[in-house]
């Protein structure tokens, strides 16, 4: 449903700038909801996941544009990782962010209402609470004060992407791979930066060239200047990069690390999904998913555990 409040506003906003008696379907042929216009309802079969994803993918890198709303603590794995494809393609980006709730450090007073990965891919950024003081009667002031933010949002977009901007050159090397990069959840708890580290270490005995992205490493002393610099240095790591290894252990990605895997993606750097769980997703037509549809569709590589993800990395050296 919110999903489609913004598209619903978006053909309000392009309908207004046609002549009267203009078709329906020159506003609504432009706008793509995945959910609704990839007619998953009539895909079916065991690729059905595939050819949703296809779908998608196609219709977003044909876009002039990416307008996304996040809402919750945990923001969905599937529009972070087309939030950092869209990016890596040039395609102007525009986030809204709804959640009362934001993130800040225990031991001081940084605080952050977006992952820094996404607050640096974003080209307009609007956050709905910042927007007014909120009321205690939510379903009767907030909820006509979010319309209005969505409204005003959908404007301002609109009004910063008309102009478009150049494709970045994919990365086609044909090389044998030397530079790896590491995202374990960015560094964000204390056991991904030990499995970032012990992936490291051997990828480098192996003779690869290593970034581990540790954008959150620097807490708990660091302040949100430090953590933005940090994801500047992981996404120009990233663009270096012949392989990219990142982790699906838990509910959701990392905001800011599937954001750099669509990024990873667009820009041909082959993808490895470390996924150590036993546990997997099931789907209608009898498809079979790792944690998300879009993930699981446009990893390279899925791996199990950590000794699986070096031996394939050892694999690839040798290959190549």
């Amino acid at each position: 449903m919110a999903a489609a409040n913004l598209a619903g506003y978006v053909e309000n906003e392009l309908r207004a700038l046609l002549p009267d008696g203009s078709p329906a379907h020159m506003v609504s042929d432009v706008i793509f909801l995945p959910y609704r216009d990839s007619k998953q309802t009539e895909i079916v079969g065991k690729d059905r996941a595939q050819r949703i994803f296809i779908a998608d993918i196609e219709r977003l890198a044909g876009s002039s544009c990416l307008l996304a709303r996040l809402d919750g603590l945990a923001k969905d794995t599937g529009v972070t990782m087309e939030i950092g494809y869209a990016h890596a393609l040039g395609i102007p980006v525009g986030l809204l962010v709804t959640d009362f709730m934001w993130e800040g450090c225990l031991d001081n007073e940084t605080e952050w209402f977006l992952d820094p990965v996404l607050s640096l891919m974003a080209d307009v950024c609007s956050t709905v609470p910042a927007a007014a003081p909120l009321a205690s009667c939510y379903y009767q002031t907030n909820l006509l004060h979010e319309h209005e933010a969505v409204r005003s949002f959908v404007k301002e977009c609109l009004n910063a992407f008309h102009i478009p901007r150049p494709l970045r050159p994919r990365n086609t090397k044909p090389r044998k791979p030397q530079l790896a990069f590491v995202d374990i959840m960015g560094g964000r708890y204390e056991w991904a930066r030990l499995e970032a580290d012990r992936i490291s270490k051997r990828l480098a005995r192996l003779g690869y060239k290593v970034h581990t992205a540790g954008r959150y490493a620097s807490l708990p002393n660091a302040d949100i200047k430090k953590l933005t610099d940090g994801s500047c240095m992981d996404i120009r790591a990233l663009k270096q990069a012949d392989v990219a290894i990142f982790s699906g252990d838990g509910p959701e990605m990392e905001a800011g690390s599937s954001a750099l895997f669509g990024f990873a993606k667009a820009m041909g750097v082959i993808t490895v999904f470390q996924y150590t769980s036993r546990i997997c997703y099931k789907g209608i037509g009898g498809q079979t998913m790792r944690i998300n549809l879009m993930v699981d569709q446009a990893s390279d590589i899925i791996t199990g555990s950590t000794q699986e993800t070096v031996n394939i990395l050892e694999a690839l050296k040798e290959e190549k």
